[in-house]
């Protein structure tokens, strides 16, 4: 890719190309995110998810949804591990969909747990949140949409599985803020408030 298609990357994605991860309560964070079109400029989608890894790569994180560096589209990176656990693989989600797994004859049913996540567009703060142990994923990545397949299927379970929902919820607009209760909102505001004022006397 040349210096000047990367420029013009970097000037139309501005936070991405600044490597930066927006945190709440910027408004792109609540907003649903559009699909990508099939028609979107498969060049300008590979520098997205280049970038989009390098800074889950960055920030030692298993998972970055588009909405959280600025960009409104239905797409999320992730790492996991591989089954022997020596190295890590990253993935692209792009327009994903995902289903539980029940009646599937020989397999359980997709069961909900509780765990505890941090996200980084909410810096040192760590939730509880109820995910299903195991999810049906549908998506493409870009090696599917550049030879015209429209879907592709994956079952994902554990720790994998905690991160796709957890990114999914990012492309409908749903954060850890409207998963606190109202003592934790109240807490949250006011170290975001107190963090605000010292970025000012020092900015």
């Amino acid at each position: 890719m040349s210096f000047d298609t990367d420029l013009k990357y970097a000037e139309k994605y501005p936070t991405l190309a600044m490597g930066t991860v927006l945190t709440w309560p910027n408004p792109i964070l609540d907003d649903i995110s559009e699909p990508v079109p099939a028609d979107f400029d498969a060049n300008e989608l590979a520098w997205i998810v280049e970038q989009m890894t390098d800074l889950l790569h960055k920030h030692n994180a298993i998972g970055l949804a588009a909405p959280q560096v600025g960009i409104s589209l239905r797409l999320f990176v992730m790492r996991s591990r591989f089954e022997n656990g020596d190295a890590w693989n990253d993935q692209v989600f792009i327009n994903p969909s995902y289903l539980l797994i029940e009646g599937v004859k020989g397999q359980e049913d997709s069961k909900k747990v509780t765990v505890k996540e941090g996200c980084l567009s909410f810096p040192g703060l760590t939730v509880e949140a109820e995910r299903y142990d195991k999810v049906l994923v549908s998506f493409q990545d870009l090696e599917t949409r550049a030879v015209g397949i429209v879907d592709i299927t994956q079952e994902f379970d554990g720790l994998d599985a905690q991160c796709i929902q957890h990114e999914d919820e990012h492309l409908y607009g749903i954060t850890f803020y409207s998963q606190m209760g109202p003592v934790k909102r109240d807490i949250w505001r006011r170290k975001q408030r107190k963090l605000g004022r010292r970025k000012s006397r020092h900015g």
